[in-house]
């Protein structure tokens, strides 16, 4: 009888080890989804708050008070560079590189901006 619970006892162990394991597993990918949006919604924060510079040189430009053109065309830069990394992480996110939209398996096109995947 002792030797059946202590079977029982150590099937139970391994069991409750390899639940463990999973649940680390499944929160560890959490933890990584979490951190991902988070970095996609810093860079969209700051690409807006980059394009509201661009416009705001573009209109001071229009107005009377000329921006280099160097500076507005760096600026421009500076946001290509935002877009290429936001579209990367939101293509890894499976969302839409273009609008961020949650992308369904096996479409070739966004349901929302109908950007080609």
């Amino acid at each position: 009888m002792d030797e059946k619970l202590n079977e029982l006892l150590r099937t139970v162990r391994r069991n409750a080890a390899g639940a463990a394991c999973g649940v680390c597993r499944k929160t560890e990918e959490l933890v990584s989804a979490v951190r991902l949006r988070q970095r996609i919604a810093e860079l969209e924060r700051e690409e807006a708050a980059r394009l509201a510079e661009a416009g705001r040189m573009v209109y001071a430009t229009h107005t009377g008070t000329p921006t280099p053109t160097e500076a507005l065309l760096e600026k421009l830069r500076e946001i290509d560079v935002l877009k290429a990394e936001l579209a990367s992480l939101r293509r890894e996110d499976g969302r839409c590189a273009a609008c961020g939209a949650v992308i369904p398996e096996g479409d070739r096109f966004c349901r929302a901006c109908g950007h080609r995947l």
